[in-house]
């Protein structure tokens, strides 16, 4: 939906399911900014996008192919700045593709435990998204993400 308030606009996209099912996306086009909640920075986000997603029971019940596709639809805007419904930054589009990038791994390393029969718990343990060991709730989230990751595979293959 595109609304024009007092000469600006700004368009209201539906990005697909994340979080929750209906995480509007605020795209102001003249100032190239969007404003996101919940699932481009999630509550653990502070002034640093690079954390390890919560991934509220797997996923918010949300496929990641749907969430994929909410990143890939917010990257796609033309824009400058992000303001996220979490943390106190502004950040930028590359964050946005920095983010997509994380679950695209996961999901890839998942997948491919899943796909040569390895178990959870295998995987928990060999799955080590070393990449990311930097980021904020590594080590508190990494194992959670992986298994949040697999019930979501099982449920939305």
């Amino acid at each position: 939906m595109r609304l024009e308030l007092g000469g600006h606009v700004v368009e209201l996209i539906h990005p697909g399911l994340n979080h929750s099912d209906d995480a509007t996306v605020m795209y102001f086009p003249a100032e190239r900014a969007v404003f996101a909640t919940e699932f481009l920075a999630d509550a653990l986000v502070t002034t640093n996008i690079k954390s390890l997603p919560s991934a509220c029971g797997p996923f918010d019940g949300s496929p990641l192919s749907e969430w994929l596709k909410s990143y890939r639809t917010v990257e796609s805007l033309d824009f400058d700045i992000l303001a996220a419904g979490h943390g106190t930054g502004l950040f930028k589009k590359a964050d946005v593709a920095m983010t997509r990038e994380f679950f695209e791994d996961l999901i890839a390393a998942v997948s491919a435990g899943m796909k040569q029969g390895k178990s959870l718990e295998e995987m928990e343990k060999t799955i080590l998204l070393e990449k990311y060991k930097d980021w904020a709730q590594y080590d508190r989230l990494r194992v959670y993400n992986i298994r949040s990751a697999y019930q979501n595979l099982k449920t939305y293959r």
